[in-house]
Parts: structure tokens; C-alpha cells; sequence
């Protein structure tokens, strides 16, 4: 299932406002020949108007994944931190006919993020693609501001936001971010980002906070999406 997948540098391009996307870096990054979202999506509405049902409860999430349904939700119903950090979508959103990304843009797929990776380094792609701040690692190292080798080069600015599985997660610890690319009827490719937690014994443990790992996992979970222009 973990494939990891990485990249390097890159230099950051802003321009104009993009106001559709809500959250609270709404300007377009230019990274390498893509342009991408400068923060994860925030809206409730798909492209045509409709509305994208929320699940305010545990009850209705899992009932949105049973029946293949799209829903979204904030992160442990905290609506500050999806100014922030965006909304929680399941895969059934990001691949519904309507269209989750604004017009002139789509979710980022497979090939958007590999292409990403690369450029950004591969194996220490997450260095350059990581905020510089915000990032704090689990167990003993826990409220510790551990992932300071991050420099957010490219103006990513990727974040911890966790996700939702059965239960809420590593909201503090770990980014999660949907490919628009699924593996089959059950599950989608995601990509994955950690502290560098350093001092640990294990120091391969330790450099894969370097890393962004492309992995896979059924497609009622919860995650972030970011967008790439047309």
C-alpha cells in the first residue's frame, strides 16, 4: 500500500486573489510549469451552485460512505481551523459530476502531485512543500515545534490538518491530501506529509518527515484537497 513518492525546490509566484476558494491564502503559487492553490479548499458548494451536504455528526459521515454520498465536515466541528487549514472532504465529493474545484481549476490528480514532487526534490520534497511553522510530532515530542528544517520554498505552505477515518486524527501531526486518482471501486491515492522528527533513535524513521508518501484508503475517509489551474 505506501508508496513513497518525493520532490525539491521551487519558486513561489502570486498573483491574483482567488476568492472562491475560501480559506485564508486564496493567492495562486507558481511552482515549476503548475499553478496551484496557495491553501487547501474551503468551500460547500460544487461548481454548478449545489450545495455539498456537511456531516455535523459520526452518524451522518458514515452514512454519506455507505451510500457513496459526498459530505464534508470541519476537523472536530472547529470552524476556525478551516480558515486556516480548509475543509475535510470523503472522495465522493472530490469525484462528484458537479465539479468540487472552481471554475478553472481541478483537484490535483496522481500526475499533478508527482509532478510536484519531483520538482520539489523527491525524497526531500516535504522540506520545500511544508510550512515553516505548525508542524508538531506525536508521543514524546508531542507540542514540540520539530520540523525545523522545513523552508517552504516553494510557497506551498502545506499544513497539518489530519483527517477523518472512524475517528478524527493527527490533526496536529500529519497532512493528508486526496489525489482526484482512484485505485478501485473501494479505495483512492492520497499523499501523505510528516514532522522530521528529529532525535529519534531511528534516524530513516526520522528523515521521513522529509518525504511526501503517496498512499491509498477507502474513499469514505475524510482529507484536505488542493487544486491545480486548468
Amino acid at each position: 500500500m505506501k508508496k513513497a513518492i518525493t520532490i525539491m525546490g521551487a519558486i513561489l509566484v502570486a498573483s491574483v486573489i482567488l476568492t472562491s476558494c475560501g480559506g485564508s491564502n486564496n493567492s495562486p503559487v507558481k511552482i515549476g510549469e503548475q499553478e496551484w492553490m496557495g491553501g487547501n479548499l474551503n468551500v460547500t458548494t460544487f461548481k454548478d451552485g449545489s450545495q455539498i451536504p456537511e456531516a455535523k455528526t459520526d452518524a451522518e459521515w458514515r452514512k454519506a460512505g455507505e451510500e457513496q454520498k459526498p459530505a464534508w465536515c470541519y476537523y472536530k466541528s472547529d470552524v476556525e481551523d478551516a480558515e486556516e487549514i480548509g475543509k475535510i472532504y470523503n472522495w465522493y465529493a472530490v469525484n462528484d459530476k458537479r465539479g468540487l474545484a472552481p471554475a478553472g481549476w481541478h483537484v490535483a490528480t496522481d500526475e499533478d502531485w508527482e509532478k510536484l514532487i519531483e520538482f520539489a526534490g523527491d525524497d526531500e520534497a516535504a522540506i520545500k512543500l511544508k510550512s515553516k511553522k505548525g508542524w508538531r510530532s506525536k508521543g514524546v515530542y508531542a507540542f514540540q515545534d520539530v520540523n525545523s528544517n522545513a523552508t517552504n520554498e516553494t510557497g506551498f505552505g502545506a499544513l497539518p490538518g489530519g483527517g477523518r477515518g472512524p475517528q478524527y486524527a493527527l490533526g496536529e501531526s500529519a497532512g493528508w491530501w486526496w489525489s482526484a486518482s482512484e485505485v478501485d471501486d473501494e479505495n483512492a491515492y492520497y499523499f501523505h506529509m510528516k514532522p522530521n522528527e528529529e532525535g529519534l533513535k531511528d534516524e530513516e524513521d526520522a528523515k521521513k518527515g522529509n518525504e511526501v508518501e503517496k498512499l491509498e484508503y477507502e474513499k469514505w475517509a475524510g482529507m484536505r484537497v488542493r487544486c491545480v489551474k486548468d
